[in-house]
């Protein structure tokens, strides 16, 4: 990919993410930044409007994703300026194409120096396993260590019908589902993205409450990794020049090939343990089954070779008897004669 592996920019990328607080002097120390990521069609501009109250991402039915590039908006709540995020379907591809890496680039510049709070964005019933690729696809583009701060927005709360979304979520078998919110802390949300008015406020409110739950955001800390850093100068602001900026996207190649290697680890290794796991448990059940089958054969032995025995014992029984039954009917014959002998005759 063009850069050698003990360049600068790679060692830097290669210490994984962490969370830092910038300085109160830089420019975007006062935002609240939240980039909206998932695969496309879940609702992602809508829940970016709902969160800004105003139409400032396209959104509507369409047989196609509306969202083509990386666009910021912003607003406010409360005292606190909102900076969101949108992004494209950039999530879910497979092939590493420059179209790829050019948005993905566009998403770190708008979010640099880093993300406060990600929303994985999904629609209730609807979790598929497009929405797993997303999943790692986020992990690959932002690293492990921004489940931390994701928060779930469950779109269509209407079909709740008042329903509780924790029981929703805990009544539900789908196991990937049940892992991703485990990894997020349980941070879940719902929005009606066609609500408005004080419902609307509502669950903008419960979604802002699940952010300051971080505890990083009320600190004014946000989520990072190496790769910002080399989107920042000395001054926080976002760097500019070509040369920096080719720098980014040759250290954002790498850093995106480490991810997706080490996701791929982790599934074999997961794979080698579940392998591991099926022999012993393969194993298990052979000594099990041999251990029944031994004691088996010797419940059939014992009751063949009593079958076996049956007839010699009966055939001597009956020789015995035969032995027996002359002596006693002569025995009998003997004290009748001796007592008719004995009789006197009248």
């Amino acid at each position: 990919m063009g850069q050698n592996e003990g360049s600068p920019s790679v060692n830097l990328l290669l210490a994984g993410p962490h969370t830092k607080s910038h300085p109160a002097h830089c420019a975007r120390g006062s935002e609240l930044r939240i980039i909206l990521v998932g695969k496309t069609g879940t609702g992602k501009s809508a829940t970016g409007n709902s969160i800004l109250q105003k139409p400032a991402f396209e959104s509507r039915l369409s047989a196609r994703s509306l969202t083509q590039t990386c666009s910021e908006s912003r607003g406010s709540w409360g005292d606190r300026e909102v900076v969101v995020i949108d992004t494209p379907d950039m999530f879910c591809g497979k092939d590493l194409s420059d179209s790829l890496y050019q948005e993905v680039q566009r998403c770190y510049l708008l979010s640099a120096p880093g993300p406060h709070v990600l929303l994985l964005v999904t629609q209730l019933g609807r979790f598929t396993t497009e929405d797993q690729q997303a999943v790692q696809g986020v992990k690959e583009i932002f690293g492990e260590g921004a489940m931390k701060h994701t928060v779930i927005v469950f779109t269509r709360k209407e079909d709740l019908e008042g329903g509780s979304l924790r029981d929703y979520i805990q009544g539900s078998d789908n196991r990937a589902l049940s892992e991703l919110v485990a990894a997020c802390g349980g941070r879940v949300c719902a929005f009606d993205n066609r609500a408005t008015g004080s419902i609307r406020d509502d669950q903008v409110k419960e979604l802002m409450d699940l952010t300051q739950s971080l505890g990083t955001v009320e600190r004014g800390d946000h989520y990072t990794n190496r790769l910002y850093s080399l989107l920042t100068q000395s001054d926080c602001g976002p760097v500019q020049s070509e040369e920096r900026l080719q720098d980014v996207k040759r250290s954002l190649v790498k850093y995106m090939e480490i991810q997706r290697r080490g996701t791929i680890m982790a599934k074999a290794n997961c794979l080698r343990k579940a392998l591991i796991q099926a022999v012993l448990c393969m194993v298990w059940c052979a000594q099990v089954s041999a251990a029944l089958l031994i004691r088996l054969f010797c419940v059939l032995h014992r009751t063949c070779d009593f079958f076996c025995r049956l007839p010699f014992s009966m055939r001597s029984l009956f020789c015995s008897l035969l032995l027996v039954i002359p002596k006693k009917l002569v025995m009998i014959f003997r004290n009748t004669g001796r007592l008719e002998c004995k009789t006197p005759v009248s």
